[in-house]
């Protein structure tokens, strides 16, 4: 009996569900409010909401082969998997096009993906993850972790997505660690789907500059946690030293959400004006999904 659940559990983990897949398209400011249309076609939306930057190797959803190219799946959770696709997202590559972010420390931005036919209210959750430390990339999946995680987000419900269409845009505003010093970071988005009984995950890694001294935030700001091992590390000096050691916590909550929404929504955003188009939504599924990169 416990081969055949070994089996079973090992034939699970090949599986790759064709209609589960999603991806962060890109990063605009916090108060912007698109009325355009609700799916991402054209140069509206990426002129419109898209006014920070894009993701790493990002080839836009006016190219037909997207998902092809851009879905990144990992089954299973495993500590060496890597985070980052290594076709379309190993390093910081971009162009003039689809660009870096710059942002400063504190600052409210808003994430920007599609429901892609998965609308659920359950709901399921999107996170954020970074090193805090400029130049240091998170490469396996084991450095996804509490002491890295900044963000996280329902992922497409009444409350963040524009309606309920396959397609729907979806946003999430985010608040950028305030005590990032200047430098060009490393961030991964991930949708956990958890579909396939053994784990099912979509990541996206991203980059953004951040610049100056920051600003005040309109919400509660989020500092980068310190590892366990620099907390230690901290405490032993301030035992020898008498100083007196007030780490930073983590916050991935905020202050002003609007009190009409549900207690399971985390982010604070500012709801756009859902699109009116009599225009039936076009429905772009693609059924290829490419697997997490094996390391050699």
């Amino acid at each position: 009996m416990n081969l055949i659940a070994s089996t079973l559990l090992t034939i699970l983990s090949t599986l790759s569900p064709v209609e589960s897949h999603s991806w962060l398209d890109c990063i605009g400011k916090s108060s912007t409010v698109y009325n355009g249309h609700n799916q991402y076609y054209g140069d509206e939306f990426y002129h419109e909401a898209c006014t920070v930057g894009f993701p790493r190797g990002y080839p836009g959803r006016m190219n037909r082969w997207i998902n092809d190219i851009y879905t990144y799946q990992l089954v299973g959770r495993k500590p060496e998997d890597t985070v980052c696709s290594s076709i379309t997202q190993s390093s910081a590559n971009y162009t003039s096009e689809f660009h870096m972010g710059k942002v400063t420390p504190g600052e409210s931005v808003k994430l920007w993906w599609e429901a892609d036919n998965h609308f659920n209210p359950g709901p399921t959750y999107v996170y954020v993850y970074t090193s805090g430390k400029p130049g240091q990339d998170l490469i396996k999946y084991k450095d996804l972790n509490q002491d890295t995680q900044i963000w996280k987000n329902v992922f497409a419900t009444d409350d963040n997505c524009m309606d309920r269409s396959p397609n729907s845009l979806c946003w999430g505003n985010m608040n950028i660690p305030n005590n990032l010093t200047p430098g060009k970071y490393q961030f991964v988005w991930k949708w956990v789907w958890d579909q396939n009984p053994v784990g099912e995950e979509y990541l996206t890694c991203f980059d953004l500059e951040v610049t100056g001294n920051g600003n005040q935030p309109t919400s509660a700001a989020t500092t980068i946690k310190p590892s366990a091992a620099t907390t230690a590390a901290t405490t032993a000096a301030a035992t020898t030293t008498s100083a007196k050691v007030n780490p930073q916590k983590i916050n991935t909550t905020t202050s002003t959400a609007a009190p009409s929404k549900p207690s399971s929504y985390i982010a604070t955003t500012e709801y756009p004006v859902q699109a009116t188009s009599s225009t039936p939504a076009p429905n772009h599924k693609k059924k290829c999904h490419r697997k997490a990169d094996k390391k050699n």
